[in-house]
């Protein structure tokens, strides 16, 4: 599955690499997605992909002495979850005893 979102995601300069983004969930109904982002939710719907995308890698142990290369493919991607809306801001009892 491929999660699309609308816009950017800032970081502050440092590197979003190994880090969790945030936190998928779905409703009871699965009529859609929820994504929390920070103190931003996102609500979003799971739709096919028009055409399907593979996933793939170089294949590990190739013979040097050989011009082939192969490729393992890893998965085929069918559906996405796309998120269009703007996000919605959190604010809890904590966020205003803060201000």
């Amino acid at each position: 599955m491929i999660i699309e979102l609308q816009g950017t995601i800032e970081s502050c300069g440092r590197s979003l690499e190994n880090e969790t983004l945030g936190h998928l969930a779905w409703r009871i109904d699965n009529s859609e997605a929820l994504l929390l982002i920070g103190h931003h939710l996102l609500e979003g719907k799971l739709v096919e992909l028009e055409m399907p995308f593979a996933v793939i890698r170089p294949a590990v142990g190739e013979d040097a002495e050989t011009d082939q290369r192969s490729m393992t493919v890893d998965a085929i991607i069918t559906r996405k979850v796309v998120f269009r809306n703007r996000p919605k801001p959190l604010i809890t009892q904590q966020h205003l005893a803060e201000y």
